[in-house]
């Protein structure tokens, strides 16, 4: 586990970079809006990405509107400082089915992006990964 003030130098020395949420449909929304919420306090560059361009619903049923759409965010991929998957092991399966944002979380990945996801999703994010 990284401590707190390890992780907060990490996240400011990439101040240029961005912080990515993703969203889709039956993912984890508390974790989606704090995620967001507390990166945008520190001053950070967040988006909430997703598939499609409209809000949808989260597991409990609060509907979350996307910043950009993923078409928009995979130009950005590069400068990825941290992707965060809210939900576990199925919402990472789910995100893997789309060829896009396999080359999104590639791209973030191979420079360097600190990954967040639920308890149980970070075996099937290593399958995405390779």
């Amino acid at each position: 586990m990284i401590e707190q003030d390890l992780l907060g130098e990490w996240l400011m020395s990439r101040t240029r970079h961005y912080m990515f949420v993703l969203w889709a449909d039956r993912f984890d929304e508390s974790a989606a809006t704090v995620f967001v919420t507390e990166f945008r306090i520190a001053g950070l560059r967040t988006k909430l990405v997703s598939l499609v361009s409209h809000a949808s619903a989260g597991a409990y049923g609060l509907a979350l509107a996307p910043d950009l759409t993923l078409d928009q965010a995979l130009p950005l991929a590069g400068r990825a400082a941290c992707v965060v998957i809210p939900g576990g092991a199925a919402a990472v399966k789910r995100l893997g089915d789309d060829p896009r944002l396999r080359i999104f979380l590639a791209e973030a990945h191979a420079q360097g992006a600190l990954f967040v996801v639920g308890i149980d999703g970070e075996g099937a994010l290593g399958g995405i990964l390779g």
